[in-house]
């Protein structure tokens, strides 16, 4: 455990289990400890499981689509549903970042917001050395070109209307943050969560957080079809086991189609019509 923690007897054991959880997740951060080396060390607080998470249903997806129409900050909802981004890597987004003609999206750094400090923007995606970045595929570049058209417009006429606290690049560079402050600094990841907020609220969604586009991401790969392999590269998880542990229950038509599919391949063998009833 960390030296602080031990002065201080450890964690309050009175406290919610997900608050201890966060309290030293963050403290590992701040003082730049493996969480491995805390969860190792003090057993008394462990990950709390995650809760299941169902897919949305098409009448939520629009309204909250319908919500963020022409607002500033609509493509994050896109990142969110679409690809699945965590919220600290689409406040770290640069349009440099987006290779249409290669049909990519590189994930090269993160912005975090750290207890009594200023916003830390870190080279490389979550859990991965921070010299490494990773890749995210556009599977229509069109659809993306004219989201970030949009989006470049929008931040164009916003720097226009602050040009006189605008420090930074201006939204029509590459290297310029894609989504920003009045002065054109990266935007804090809070803002944007405050913002979403209101957008959940608008569409009639109250309890509907940004993470939680990610976790729709996960679900609507999954009724549609998508493996927990799948889906744990969409979301580049660490291992199959954190998708499983959060997804594993929701099947879809996926789970009947991979019966089928073994039934196919089972009366193929003895040379059974594929629409055959079986008999015992």
């Amino acid at each position: 455990m960390a030296p602080g923690l031990q002065a201080a007897g450890g964690i309050d054991r009175e406290l919610p289990l997900q608050t201890r959880h966060a309290f030293l997740s963050r403290s590992c951060a701040f003082a730049g400890f493996e969480k491995a080396e805390i969860f190792g060390a003090d057993d008394r607080v462990r990950k709390p499981r995650s809760k299941k998470k169902e897919a949305p249903t098409p009448e939520a997806t629009a309204a909250l689509f319908k919500a963020a129409r022409g607002e500033r900050l609509e493509l994050v909802v896109h990142l969110g549903l679409r690809l699945g981004l965590r919220k600290q890597e689409i406040c770290a987004l640069r349009y440099g970042d987006f290779d249409l003609l290669n049909q990519r999206l590189y994930i090269r750094r993160r912005v975090n917001r750290i207890p009594r400090r200023s916003l830390l923007v870190r080279s490389g995606a979550k859990m991965k050395d921070e010299s490494e970045e990773q890749s995210v595929p556009l599977s229509n570049p069109t659809l993306w070109a004219r989201l970030l058209q949009e989006h470049r417009d929008k931040q164009l006429a916003y720097a226009e209307t602050h040009a006189r606290t605008w420090v930074h690049a201006r939204p029509d560079v590459p290297w310029a943050w894609l989504f920003t402050t009045r002065t054109g600094t990266v935007m804090d990841p809070r803002e944007v969560l405050r913002w979403f907020k209101g957008i959940a609220i608008r569409a009639g969604q109250p309890d509907k957080v940004l993470h939680g586009l990610r976790h729709d991401c996960a679900s609507l790969g999954i009724e549609s079809g998508m493996s927990l392999w799948e889906v744990s590269q969409l979301l580049r998880h660490a291992s199959t086991d954190v998708t499983s542990s959060v997804y594993g229950h929701i099947t879809g038509k996926h789970e009947t189609q991979l019966f089928s599919t073994v039934d196919a391949a089972v009366d193929a063998q003895l040379g059974l019509p594929l629409d055959a009833d079986a008999t015992g």
